[in-house]
C-alpha cells in the first residue's frame, strides 16, 4: 500500500496505507431436514440476505475509495472496476456468492461477470479479493470455475502472492463451503508446476483448517493423495 502516507490524515482512509481484508466463516442454517453451508462476510459486505439484519446502509465518506454500495451487471462491471483498476478489491468482495449451489440468476452472473474483467483486463489481485477468486474457484458453475483457474494460473505465473487464496480455499472446504471434488478438478487439470506448487499449498492449508474437525469432508482421503 502506499505507505508514504501513513504519518498523514489519508492513514485512516480504507485501502490507503492499510489493505483491504475482510473476516469471513462458514455458517449452517436448516431447512426441514436438509442442513446448508453458507459463507458469512464480515460487516455483510456482500448483502447476504440471510444476515441481512447486518446490511450495511451507508459509509462514512472516507469509503468513497474502497467500492461502489452496490453491484451492477454486463458492461456496468468494468465501468465500477476502472474507477480504480489497480486495487479493486472491495468492489470484487460486493460479488460473493453466500452459496456454492443452488443459486438464483442474479448471484451466477455476479459470480461470472467480474471474473470476465478480471481475465480479460489482467487486474491484479493482492488482498481481500482472494476471497472472491476462492469462491470462483469452488462454484456450482463450470464456466465460473473455469474462468477463476484460468486467473489464478495467470496470477501464479505473474508472481503474486497467493498465499491468502491458498487459506482461503483451504478454509472454505474444511468448513463444507462446497464440495471437494470440485477442488479436486482444478488439481487434476494439467497445470505448470508453478501452479501445481500453489495447489499443494492450498491442501495443505486445508489439511490444516480441518485437523482439529471429528467429521472430515466427503472426499478427505482424495484430497490427501494431493498433499506430497
Amino acid at each position: 500500500m502506499f505507505t508514504e502516507f501513513e504519518g498523514t490524515s489519508a492513514a485512516e482512509i480504507p485501502t490507503v496505507v492499510k489493505p483491504f481484508s475482510l473476516g469471513f466463516e462458514v455458517k449452517m442454517r436448516k431447512q426441514s431436514t436438509v442442513t446448508f453451508h453458507y459463507l458469512s462476510v464480515e460487516d455483510n459486505w456482500n448483502n447476504n440476505y440471510i444476515d441481512d439484519k447486518q446490511r450495511p446502509t451507508g459509509y462514512p465518506v472516507l469509503y468513497y475509495a474502497v467500492s461502489l454500495n452496490e453491484v451492477g451487471y454486463d458492461a456496468d462491471v468494468a465501468y465500477q472496476l476502472s474507477f480504480c483498476p489497480h486495487y479493486g478489491e472491495g468492489q470484487l468482495a460486493r460479488y460473493i456468492a453466500s452459496y456454492a449451489k443452488g443459486n438464483e440468476v442474479d448471484w451466477l452472473t455476479r459470480m461470472q461477470q467480474p471474473l470476465e474483467v478480471l481475465v480479460r483486463e489482467r487486474l491484479p489481485v493482492y488482498h481481500g479479493g482472494w476471497l472472491y477468486i476462492a469462491v470462483g474457484l469452488l462454484f456450482e458453475k463450470r464456466p465460473t470455475r473455469d474462468l477463476a483457474a484460468d486467473y489464478i494460473t495467470m496470477a501464479v505465473q505473474a508472481g503474486a502472492d497467493t498465499s491468502y487464496l491458498a487459506e482461503c480455499i483451504g478454509r472454505l472446504l474444511a468448513d463444507q463451503y462446497a464440495p471437494i471434488a470440485r477442488f479436486i478438478e482444478f488439481l487434476d487439470r494439467p497445470l505448470e508446476a508453478d501452479v501445481r506448487v500453489f495447489g499443494q499449498q492450498a491442501v495443505a492449508a486445508y489439511l490444516k483448517a480441518v485437523e482439529a474437525k471429528e467429521k472430515k469432508p466427503a472426499n478427505h482421503k482424495k484430497l490427501l493423495a494431493f498433499s506430497f
